[in-house]
């Protein structure tokens, strides 16, 4: 990543999701909001908000979490286009033999429709979509990134 940090527009998964709630980085969450329009699958928020219910088994903080949730990002529902994209990217996995995480793919194909990187976890996961134009990103790297720019 350049220090320029080249794209306004990010979609994060379960994972960088999660990173983004931390303790670590909570206090810069708003700084980046501010700097960044950040994409979620309705998928990973119910990936998220399933973690928040198991954890806590407080259903008013569930509903608290997901309005939050929905206020601060875009959350991307699966619409027709996205299910095609997704179709065509898992059929091709399964032709290749290869393994996939379903929620993982439906990202792929929103990230490929709205032409915006994945910040995740693990880029290695998501290697396997570059061949449909999926560019992932460490949000551990685009955070210290991030930080890199603020301090300038």
């Amino acid at each position: 990543m350049s220090s320029q940090l080249p794209y306004r527009e990010v979609l994060v998964d379960t994972y960088a999701l999660t990173y983004l709630h931390s303790q670590e980085v909570r206090n810069l969450l708003v700084l980046i909001l501010s700097k960044f329009r950040i994409h979620v699958s309705v998928l990973s928020v119910q990936e998220f908000l399933s973690y928040i219910y198991y954890k806590l088994h407080d259903y008013s903080l569930l509903e608290r979490a997901a309005e939050v949730l929905y206020k601060l990002y875009v959350v991307e529902n699966i619409d027709r286009e996205t299910a095609l994209r997704a179709a065509m990217i898992a059929a091709d996995l399964v032709k290749r033999n290869q393994d996939f995480n379903l929620v993982d793919v439906f990202n792929a194909a929103i990230a490929v429709l709205r032409n915006i990187p994945i910040l995740t976890d693990d880029p290695s996961r998501y290697s396997g979509y570059a061949r449909y134009g999926v560019t992932a990103i460490s949000v551990e790297d685009f955070i210290e990134e991030f930080k890199a720019t603020i301090k300038a």
